[in-house]
């Protein structure tokens, strides 16, 4: 598109030189210290991370931020993470699957809502109380997250925020095409009842 000189705007999505595109991103390493700092806090400490498609850059920052907190409490440990596809269906899988491994865990953190939904829906039929058995913490405040019982404690993406930002700056790009832009955006902690 670039080389043909057609206008576009990445919506949290990488390519290899970014610098040279127009982008609209959130802080997803940040993201994740975010929630990571506040499970700490409530004294988890063999917390799991479920990311994405580890092929996207966003679930390779995602999962920087829990090696970042994790190691930075000493408590990385490998064995705790779980490679996921961003569904819910990819987070009931792997929740078995984390289930039958027979890790002791006091918290598990889903690189997306997605995932964490269907992951709480597995450890609710498995007999697990959330949070007083488990905690559970999601990433992007999908409006469903809080409709659900419990309510879903999540990292917020700005979505709207981020869609008219990238709106605006396709336009900008139309009017001139030489703009190269990026607009980061900061995540934000929403605590509910999952932690």
């Amino acid at each position: 598109m670039k080389s043909n000189n057609i206008p576009f705007v990445l919506v949290d999505r990488y390519v290899e030189n970014p610098k040279e595109v127009n982008g609209v991103y959130c802080l997803n390493e940040k993201g994740v210290e975010l929630g990571m700092d506040y499970l700490l806090n409530k004294g988890k400490k063999r917390i799991a991370f479920v990311t994405g498609p580890m092929n996207l850059n966003i679930s390779k920052q995602r999962l920087q931020g829990y090696i970042n907190a994790m190691t930075k409490a000493n408590l990385y440990n490998e064995d705790f993470v779980f490679e996921g596809d961003f569904t819910t269906d990819g987070g009931i899988d792997l929740t078995k699957e984390i289930l039958k491994s027979n890790i002791k865990l006091d918290a598990i953190f889903y690189g997306n809502d997605a995932m964490a939904l269907g992951g709480i829906k597995v450890l609710i039929r498995e007999g697990y109380k959330i949070p007083e058995d488990i905690s559970v913490m999601g990433f992007d405040n999908v409006k469903i997250s809080s409709f659900i019982q419990p309510e879903l404690t999540t990292v917020s993406q700005p979505i709207y925020d981020m869609g008219r930002a990238a709106c605006t700056l396709l336009i900008d790009s139309i009017d001139d095409k030489t703009i190269n832009k990026q607009i980061y955006f900061q995540p934000e902690l929403v605590i509910r009842d999952t932690v």
